[in-house]
């Protein structure tokens, strides 16, 4: 498989994790998705990276690394369900849609073998990470909260006032 280049867009936040969904390019099968964790306080910046495979002393086999963080080295992804478990690591998990902010990403350790799987072509290459910031804060959602409760309140107000006869 010909993996072309990953974009993580990050979405969501709550008070410890930073959750994302990490797309895979490829050139010949189309898009792969993955929901991604991180620990909010320890997250990449913004920005484009390299991910190759590289030796990890904490898990003692190759393991795929993010490199070109500045001042930052053995940042890794893999399993994690909770951000707490993290220091500026990514952790996958299987790809769900959900409206509400999830509190942890699930079947971590399976969606890590899959992206490691599709790598496995790229054990001597290199291939760009694109991080891309529109988490929604909690400002945000509570702006998001604030601006569609006042949306209903003005519809009820003026469905209640044509149903009176009022215009």
């Amino acid at each position: 498989m010909l993996i072309t280049h990953i974009q993580l867009n990050r979405k969501a936040q709550n008070r410890e994790n930073l959750f994302g969904i990490m797309t895979v390019h490829t050139k010949n099968y189309g898009r792969f998705m993955f929901n991604t964790i991180e620990n909010y306080e320890e997250k990449i910046k913004e920005g484009q990276y390299i991910v190759s495979w590289s030796w990890s002393p904490r898990f003692g086999k190759h393991k795929l690394e993010i490199t070109g963080v500045h001042k930052r080295k053995g940042i890794r992804i893999h399993s994690a369900n909770y951000g707490r478990q993290l220091r500026g690591c990514i952790g996958l998990g299987t790809f769900g849609i959900s409206q509400e902010i999830p509190t942890m990403v699930i079947n971590s350790k399976l969606a890590v073998a899959s992206l490691e799987r599709m790598m496995m072509a790229k054990e001597n290459e290199k291939v760009i990470i694109k991080i891309i910031d529109n988490e929604e804060t909690a400002d945000r959602i509570a702006s998001r909260e604030i601006s569609t409760a006042i949306s209903k309140i003005i519809s009820d107000r003026v469905r209640r006032g044509h149903e009176v006869g009022l215009k």
